[in-house]
């Protein structure tokens, strides 16, 4: 896997070129796309791609060539959770066998997750995550989020966000880090003080820091409900962070998308325009031209 090289201005050439089907994976712009191609070249002037196409089709640019090789889009990895310090592979061999998620949470999943990055200091997380990192760029994945949860008290998921934030300066992808504080109930809280903590606390000081680039909110009958989305979902607003939510991943709890009017509120406080849900509503690839 060779990576776009790194210049203000360039192109490249190869004996094929793959684009995503205009009809499974509609991209911005004018068509037609092609799914496959050969002698084909992209070029591009100040991270802009100027040019998709025949590389007989190319003016004023001489392009480097990639003989027997496929130029491909990127892949996204919109839900990493890096950094964390360990693996629960044996947690999906045990789903596997028919132990449930909820049997798990608690000793296992997110509150494991956490004893481990808690026990694992700052150079030995960073150097597990690093290799994972640079691990996804050799296989083609060109932007990915990072995300913090597995903290679950403010300092801790400072620290995390922290690690995130530098794990994204040095990763030669394209990163945002999003703040998961609403990932999981600390253990001795009420769920209450926890969101109230989280909006009075952590999410003014990861904006103070510069931490965090979007707020997740898991909603879920063992973690998080609507009214907790909503209470976060007006901080991050007031701080002008995008607001993220996966919900209903165990089943159809209704707290995703509870009615169209929490989108249509909570949309528009989203700054990049795209509030992510699971749940029973419809959807079509693009966002809507206007929520208000």
């Amino acid at each position: 896997m060779t990576a776009m090289p790194l210049t203000a201005r360039g192109a490249v050439a190869a004996t094929s070129l793959v684009t995503p089907a205009a009809d499974l994976a509609p991209v911005r712009g004018d068509g037609p796309r092609p799914v496959e191609a050969s002698e084909q070249a992209v070029a591009w002037d100040e991270g802009v791609i100027t040019y998709v196409g025949p590389a007989d089709g190319l003016v004023g640019l001489e392009p480097e060539w990639f003989e027997g090789c496929t130029i491909a889009p990127g892949f996204v990895d919109c839900h990493t959770h890096l950094p964390f310090a360990g693996w629960r592979a044996d947690e999906f061999e045990a789903r596997l066998s028919g132990v449930s998620y909820r049997e798990l949470h608690g000793e296992g999943g997110i509150y494991r997750s956490a004893r481990m990055l808690a026990e694992a200091s700052d150079d030995e997380v960073l150097a597990f995550c690093r290799s994972l990192v640079q691990e996804m760029a050799d296989h083609g994945t060109t932007a990915l989020e990072l995300k913090t949860g597995y903290g679950l008290s403010v300092e801790a998921e400072l620290r995390q966000a922290r690690l995130a934030r530098r794990l994204a300066e040095e990763a030669p992808q394209t990163c945002s880090v999003t703040l998961l504080a609403c990932h999981a109930v600390p253990e001795g809280m009420e769920r209450a003080d926890w969101v109230r903590a989280v909006c009075d606390e952590l999410i003014p000081e990861a904006v103070r820091e510069g931490l965090v680039d979007a707020v997740d909110v898991y909603v879920e009958d063992i973690a998080f409900s609507l009214d907790d989305l909503t209470e976060v979902a007006r901080c991050a607003s007031q701080f002008g962070l995008p607001l993220r939510c996966h919900a209903d991943q165990l089943g159809p709890s209704g707290a995703a998308v509870a009615d169209s009017k929490f989108v249509l509120n909570y949309y528009r406080l989203s700054a990049d325009n795209r509030l992510i849900f699971g749940g029973g509503e419809k959807y079509t690839p693009r966002p809507p031209g206007d929520v208000a």
